[in-house]
């Protein structure tokens, strides 16, 4: 079973951000956003809006030469999600932290959930983002642009 928070909003404007550092990551957040960090998640709220990293443990080490690789299988988890969701799906390769890796927006009801897997040795970041259909998607950009693993 697919295991992604489907939880509310993201959003906001273009304002000064403050840095979250917590499971071996790193990433901005607008200033006044309220963080939370559990075990293997880290979600920055403000309001509805919220933006989020997820950690998961992968089976076996990962390295940016396996990205082709790991296409098929991170695909197929983000269609169980769309079926999940009943979503449409865009699917893009992203530059995170200078490495490739894979991004969808699902697209459902007035919603879009983003997710964009990041894997680094033997972890998995799940960066997720929810917005209005036709919301602001900053705070979803300030997350994907600024995420560093440590």
């Amino acid at each position: 079973m697919v295991t992604l928070l489907i939880l509310a909003g993201c959003g906001g404007s273009p304002t000064p951000g403050k840095t979250v550092t917590a499971l071996g990551a790193v990433f901005g957040v607008p200033a006044s956003w309220t963080t939370t960090t559990t075990a293997t998640r880290i979600s920055a709220t403000h309001g509805d809006h919220l933006v989020q990293v997820t950690t998961f443990r992968l089976a076996k080490p990962y390295e940016p030469s396996l990205f082709d690789r790991a296409r098929p299988e991170i695909e197929r988890v983000a269609h169980q999600l769309a079926v999940q969701l009943k979503a449409t799906t865009t699917e893009r390769t992203v530059k995170v932290a200078g490495e490739p890796a894979l991004q969808f927006d699902l697209v459902h009801d007035d919603v879009v959930e983003q997710v964009t897997f990041v894997l680094r040795g033997r972890t998995e970041y799940q960066l997720y983002c929810r917005r209005a259909k036709d919301g602001d998607s900053s705070a979803c950009e300030r997350l994907v642009k600024t995420f560093r693993p440590r």
